[in-house]
């Protein structure tokens, strides 16, 4: 049976965790006057766009990186190693740490990403959740209590939040990505946007590989990770932590 979060919990959850997704279909339609590009145009726009954005961001090409012991480069949590292989549709790994702050809500994910290497004309590339967590941070805590929210309250507020946070970012995703749009997708990761609806479109949830969590770059306070008493919210990093 679904369980169905309540309405006023579950929109005003709902619009934190969606700030910044964007406004599809919010711009004018081109009149007759502006005829839509070609789909080879449009190709041609967009790889202009990507090479651009690889050309600013300044990647060392001169580096070497070391492999494992599955022969595929360990770029830990070396985002610009990891786009010089998605460029290439090279097997690689990566480690990537993002936490952000919407609404008042910290939001913390923990992902492996993967190149799995060419399939015909696409390259395989997955994302697995390492760990994910959603805090009510101090000052959404006092506004709400302002407003008699209780304590239970609270706690209700984060189970919701942490269960959105899980469904948008599920254990493990495959996908089969054009090169233009896994070289885009990586860089808005590097960024730091994670675009959902991406991974969504070209993806399907698959199996964890079962590969062990990382040591480093993965660990957060223990008071925030240690489970807390009833009734009791755990910390959240000061915000010069989060960036």
């Amino acid at each position: 049976m679904t369980r169905r979060l309540p309405v006023s919990s579950a929109l005003f959850i709902a619009a934190a965790l969606c700030l910044g997704a964007g406004c599809r279909g919010c711009t004018e339609t081109p009149g007759a006057d502006a005829p839509l590009p070609t789909p080879a145009r449009a190709e041609e726009g967009d790889r202009a766009r990507i090479e651009a954005r690889l050309r600013a961001r300044k990647v060392d090409r001169s580096r070497s990186y070391p492999k494992d012991a599955r022969g595929r480069i360990a770029c830990g949590s070396d985002i610009d190693c990891f786009i010089l292989q998605v460029e290439a549709c090279a097997p690689a790994v990566l480690i990537h740490d993002q936490t952000v702050v919407t609404y008042g809500i910290e939001q913390r994910i923990v992902a492996r990403y993967f190149v799995l290497g060419n399939e015909g004309e696409l390259c395989r590339v997955a994302r697995e959740r390492l760990r994910a967590e959603a805090i009510l941070r101090p000052e959404l805590v006092a506004a709400l209590q302002k407003k008699g929210k209780t304590s239970a309250d609270l706690q209700k507020m984060q189970r919701e939040a942490m269960t959105l946070v899980e469904r948008k970012n599920p254990p493990r995703l495959d996908c089969a990505l054009s090169p233009l749009v896994a070289l885009d997708t990586i860089l808005d990761l590097a960024q730091g946007r994670y675009n959902p609806v991406v991974w969504r479109q070209h993806c399907a949830e698959g199996t964890p590989s079962g590969e062990p969590m990382p040591d480093a770059g993965t660990k957060r306070d223990a008071s925030a990770a240690a489970p807390q008493p009833e009734g009791q919210l755990p910390p959240a990093k000061a915000a010069d932590e989060t960036r």
